[in-house]
């Protein structure tokens, strides 16, 4: 059943909208959670971490462990304005799995990345709802009630929720977590359905984590109550002072200070890719990034095939210049994009937009040619599948 609400600071990265939705569902009577269950309430000002490369996470198809995924989810009360648009929904997942994947080499592995359902095209799909309950009376409680009645409550998937507006007095987010911490793929965590929502604040990675079963009650610097003490609030995506029961006692400070953001300050309370030594915590407790998180590709588990090398990059293959004063560049992608993809260009003579026909890696441009040495400038303007790449013409 639910436990009491518990106060908290917030993490990181966030998601966006919604577009036209399902809505007139009937309202279902507020659900009740499992035993062991408790219901995180995350309030407070969002966390500002240092910039880390955004990634794409993997899809749900390619998924070692089976169907299993995290499921997109932008919901818009009833009557509420649209405010964000669902590329930056996509955008932000994407910066939230960079932390993860980052976070996961630190820790000793060559990766990992968060499982997300896909579209046809290989995008991280966003589901766009309409929920019936208007956003003055939406609480954690009505969004689950809402999506379950929208069908949002397979056993295989895990929700981010991203609700579009921010009900009065409402906290920045609240999540699910799963008391059990017992490591392995029988431990309630390792399945759905759960729900981690954002009321329009800054706290999306944050309440992922919990769904994952970040932090454990018991966890060595944990504070008994769903969160970290030893990392610096400002840069851990999940310490701070909650007012649990385990929080620091005098003497104790904090290990992890300074700009460097972390998912796990030490890696031992809670996040820890590849080989977890037999002494450490995550051995014999529940690991979010261990083998048996079906919602995580960890590249130090055995049989797991390597990282895949990232979002392509872009490279001049060939420039020559007319006597018209132009330069007919020809760019070639390390990899291949997903479907039609574009990319937007800019250089001192101009800017615009390079297409790149579906299947296939080289597109040509004609630009004014100004003088040897000119940058140009190759960007995703959704920050979803390209690398930024900066060419200098001949």
């Amino acid at each position: 059943m639910h436990g009491r609400p518990l106060a908290c600071a917030t993490a990181l990265a966030c998601l966006a909208l919604l577009a036209a939705g399902l809505s007139g569902s009937s309202p279902r009577p507020t659900p009740v959670l499992p035993a062991g269950r408790t219901v995180h309430v995350d309030a407070g000002s969002a966390l500002r971490p240092p910039a880390v490369a955004a990634r794409t996470p993997v899809c749900s198809t390619s998924n070692p462990h089976g169907d299993f995924a995290l499921v997109a989810v932008v919901a818009r009360p009833r009557g509420a304005v649209r405010r964000i648009g669902a590329d930056i929904y996509r955008k932000l997942i994407a910066a939230a799995n960079g932390v993860v994947y980052q976070q996961a080499e630190e820790s000793g592995a060559p990766g990992a990345d968060l499982v997300f359902a896909c579209d046809v095209t290989g995008v991280v799909q966003v589901d766009d709802v309409v929920l019936p309950t208007p956003l003055a009376d939406t609480d954690f409680d009505s969004v689950v009630r809402d999506l379950r009645a929208l069908g949002f409550e397979r056993t295989n998937e895990k929700c981010v929720v991203w609700l579009d507006g921010r009900p009065p007095g409402a906290p920045c987010g609240a999540a699910d977590i799963v008391s059990d911490q017992t490591p392995g793929d029988d431990n309630r965590t390792a399945s759905g359905p759960d729900w981690a929502v954002s009321f329009g604040c800054d706290s999306i990675l944050h309440e992922t984590m919990h769904v994952l079963g970040a932090v454990g009650l018991n966890a060595p610097h944990g504070t008994g109550a769903g969160h970290c003490w030893d990392g610096d609030p400002r840069t851990d995506v999940m310490c701070y002072l909650d007012g649990g029961a385990s929080g620091p006692a005098a003497g104790r400070a904090v290990r992890c200070q300074g700009t460097s953001l972390h998912l796990d300050c030490g890696h031992d309370d809670y996040f820890a890719a590849g080989p977890v030594p037999r002494s450490s915590y995550l051995a014999t407790h529940w690991n979010v990034a261990g083998c048996y998180d079906r919602f995580v590709v960890d590249y130090g588990c055995p049989g797991v095939a390597p990282s895949r090398a990232g979002p392509p990059a872009l490279r001049v293959v060939a420039a020559r210049r007319s006597a018209l004063g132009s330069i007919r560049v020809t760019v070639s992608l390390t990899s291949a994009p997903p479907g039609d993809a574009s990319v937007a260009y800019s250089s001192p003579a101009g800017s615009g937009r390079l297409v790149f026909p579906p299947g296939r890696r080289t597109a040509t441009l004609d630009i004014p040619w100004t003088r040897a040495g000119t940058r140009l400038a190759f960007t995703d303007p959704r920050g979803l599948w390209l690398r930024s790449s900066l060419v200098t013409l001949p």
